[in-house]
């Protein structure tokens, strides 16, 4: 029943019941049916469990998914209970209890052995806030405030706490209405304090006047018995004295809430009078006496009075407490933070304590018979032990999480009792804590995983909780977010991480991040990332395994290498064979270029060949004409077939690129048998061949000699007038065909200086020569005049 109305929840779905009148709410088809179970109401919000969803919630009318079934870490529930802080506690058949807290979705657990393997089947809190849980294997256990008592104000004198003290082993506890409690040793309750009337009076304690009090008079006692009253009739009506120290038998230094004050007790005939002096005019709220005088402890400021004088003060940022500290030191605690300070060289020096908890919101502050500091926060109960060379070192935490009520402590109300026990002021009463009966947990933090994220890939928790399962992350993915929570039921505060990677070759190092881990682009390979949290006492958590493989990319992987080579083989062989192809291509283009060029030259060529000296021509032309006409046609017939063979062996023979050395001399025989002719018998010739030459086998290139014949017909007549002789001469020189033409001429220099004439054929000749010998240093073709004729040697390439 939440706000007059009913809620349901069963096997169709879950109902809502105004007056007399019923609705079905979920699920929103009504004719379907979804089981549902463990409705509870936290907050002012409506919650259920569904069997196809998982934790709902009904808020405003709106039902919304809070958490899916497979985010749950058992499916077997006995129980849904509102837990503290507007948690959600879960008892299940496998798992103990589970605790969900709504605002980080983050699940927790009690690790209590004695719950671990047994089915949990109802819980329920008691008004101090005791946790009643019964279960199969345990039967009824009580779980967190094993180690307190509280103390309601129905028990107590007054409503609301104002200080407490420490009067030997009584406390005593004052309450804002003016009224007093003790707790007596043996008793270990508080009990109405009767002896005196604290309205106009306060007690005297180990020869100082501690305490607050209303009106103008004070007692004075050198045990717990009253001895006298005094009248101060110089107190204000509405001041507060805080405290009184005694000087000698007639001088008392007094601090109230209006100024620091020293009174001097005057004897008199029936009652003392007293001499009042202020000197300083600032309330105080608290003061101790030590070796260095009276410390003061004003709203914002810290002051030390010696012999009726402020010596030194100093600003404070609210103070709240200050103690005797150790070494000579005082311990002065503000809203937060607890500092040191000692009074050197006229000159107040603070240092601030360093913890391993904030220290924020302080409250009150206590030692102990052991030493040790007793520290309240706004709702959080520290054990410490102080030392001025070391971090404040915490000893014990007592907070929502280990059993502590739901309460905010009192400024200033914090004392030790008797019993070794410790009494604070709370806003539910007078808290009693038993710290030698206090739970100590031995399992240390409990750590899991809230998130992991590598990249864009998110995985879930879940993964990580049944065992080491190998967390497989894609190569662009390689930037690796982990997020985990550790927690200590006993001891929340002050939890530390850390973390290793490849365990075999790393030392535990300490996350300065908290539970939070980032490694940025790993390498492909693989890991073995392990984490374990400790609390202050330096136990240690459950070791987190967690087994990473970054991927290697794709074109790293043996099957794209396998393909990368044989596709990288299959285009090199491509190219290979369109480069060939090219290749070829590109050589048939120049072969039927230079075929063509060839043709074109050979067509040159046998042009060239076929051109012969237009005056030879005409010259036999008329030489046979000229025997016509004189009637000797015996010889014009002889001069005219001579002139045919020529002319028909230059014809056959200038479509072909070489010639038999046979074919050649006949060539040369009926040229010159022509040319002497014309010349009238006038020059005559000689063709020799050497024996090892056998001119029906060797062949030269066509028509190679006939130029250079012509040149010695040419210039080869003597200059007076004899008959000319050539005389043509083939000899092996080497491996080449040497042919040698001489004639008995004046000369080739001689001749050419009597004509403007030079032979073409020559130059064309010797341009030929060079082409065949271009790779060989040899040079083809000599000239040798001389005063009895020229001779032209010829090296002729030749081929079998």
């Amino acid at each position: 029943i939440f706000n007059g109305i009913l809620w349901l929840s069963g096997d169709s779905g879950v109902w809502k019941y105004t007056g007399n009148r019923g609705e079905k709410i979920y699920p929103e088809n009504k004719n379907r049916s979804i089981p549902c179970h463990q409705l509870t109401a936290i907050n002012g919000v409506i919650y259920f469990l569904s069997g196809e969803e998982g934790l709902m919630q009904i808020n405003n009318g709106k039902i919304l998914k809070i958490l899916p079934l497979t985010e749950f870490p058992s499916r077997k529930i006995s129980f849904m209970k509102e837990g503290g802080l507007g948690d959600i506690y879960f008892g299940t058949e496998d798992r103990g209890i589970q605790i969900f807290q709504i605002p980080g979705r983050l699940w927790l657990e009690i690790p209590e052995v004695n719950l671990e393997y047994t089915r949990v089947t109802d819980m329920t809190f008691d008004r101090w806030e005791n946790a009643w849980v019964t279960s199969d294997g345990a039967g009824l256990t009580r779980f967190y405030s094993e180690s307190f008592n509280i103390y309601p104000p129905t028990r107590l004198s007054g409503q609301t706490i104002r200080l407490l003290e420490n009067w030997s082993d009584t406390v005593a506890i004052q309450y804002r209405n003016n009224t007093w409690d003790i707790i007596l040793p043996g008793q270990f309750h508080p009990v109405p304090f009767s002896h005196i009337e604290t309205r106009n009076r306060t007690r005297l304690n180990s020869g100082d006047f501690q305490g607050s009090f209303v009106g103008g008079a004070w007692i004075g006692s050198s045990s717990d018995s009253v001895e006298y009253q005094v009248d101060i009739p110089m107190i204000q009506a509405q001041e507060k004295i805080e405290a009184l120290y005694r000087m000698d038998s007639a001088n008392v230094i007094m601090t109230s809430d209006l100024a620091l004050s020293s009174l001097r007790i005057v004897e008199g005939d029936s009652i003392p009078s007293i001499i009042r002096n202020d000197i300083l005019a600032l309330p105080i709220q608290t003061s101790i006496r030590d070796s260095s005088g009276i410390w003061l402890l004003g709203t914002d400021w810290l002051g030390l009075s010696r012999d009726g004088v402020v010596k030194a003060h100093t600003y404070l940022d609210h103070p709240l407490f200050i103690k005797p500290g150790p070494e000579g030191d005082i311990l002065v605690g503000t809203r937060n933070g607890i500092y040191f300070v000692r009074f050197y060289a006229e000159e107040l020096t603070l240092n601030k304590i360093v913890a391993k908890i904030p220290l924020i919101n302080l409250r009150a502050a206590a030692y102990d018979k052991n030493g040790l500091l007793w520290i309240t926060m706004q709702n959080t109960l520290l054990q410490c032990r102080v030392d001025p060379a070391k971090p404040m070192e915490i000893l014990k935490v007592y907070d929502r999480a280990s059993g502590l009520p739901r309460i905010e402590f009192l400024e200033g109300a914090l004392v030790e009792g008797p019993g070794e026990r410790i009494y604070a002021g709370t806003s539910s009463g007078l808290m009693e804590l038993f710290p030698q009966q206090n739970f100590q947990s031995t399992t240390g933090p409990v750590l899991s995983v809230v998130r992991f994220r590598a990249g864009d890939q998110n995985f879930s928790p879940q993964n990580f909780m049944t065992g080491q399962e190998l967390t497989k992350i894609r190569p662009k993915n390689s930037d690796v977010t982990i997020t985990l929570k550790a927690v200590d039921l006993h001891a929340p505060r002050g939890i530390r991480y850390w973390y290793r990677m490849n365990a075999e070759e790393s030392e535990w190092l300490e996350s300065n991040s908290g539970g939070n881990f980032q490694f940025y682009s790993l390498p492909a390979g693989n890991y073995f990332f392990e984490a374990k949290a400790t609390n202050f006492n330096s136990q240690s958590s459950n070791i987190l395994r967690i087994p990473i493989k970054v991927l290697l990319p794709f074109y790293l992987r043996w099957w794209f290498i396998c393909a990368a080579i044989f596709s990288l083989a299959g285009l090199t062989y491509l190219f290979y064979r369109r480069r060939l192809r090219l290749r070829l291509l590109e050589n048939e283009q120049k072969n039927e270029a230079l075929k063509t060029q060839n043709k074109i030259l050979h067509l040159e060529q046998s042009a060239t060949r076929l051109q012969m000296n237009p005056h030879f021509i005409f010259n036999a032309l008329q030489s046979i004409q000229s025997s016509i006409a004189g009637g000797d046609r015996t010889r014009a017939r002889a001069d005219l077939q001579i002139f045919s063979k020529l002319m028909r062996s230059y014809l056959e023979h200038a479509r072909v690129e070489k010639i038999a050395l046979e074919e050649e001399i006949k060539l040369l025989d009926q040229y010159l048998r022509v040319e002497r002719e014309l010349k009238d018998q006038r020059v005559s010739y000689e063709i020799t061949v050497a024996p090892a030459i056998d001119p029906s086998f060797v062949e030269i290139p066509t028509m190679l000699l006939q130029p250079f014949v012509e040149n010695a017909i040419k210039h080869g007549q003597p200059a007076d007038g004899e008959k000319g002789k050539i005389v043509i001469t083939f000899d092996w020189f080497g491996k080449y065909l040497s042919c040698s033409i001489s004639d008995n001429g004046m000369g080739i220099n001689k001749s050419e200086k009597n004509t403007t004439h030079r032979s073409a054929g020559m130059d064309i000749t010797r341009q030929r020569l060079e082409t065949y010998f271009r790779n060989q240093k040899i040079e083809p073709l000599r000239i040798e005049t001389g005063s009895g004729g020229t001779t032209i040697k010829i090296l002729l390439p030749t081929e079998p």
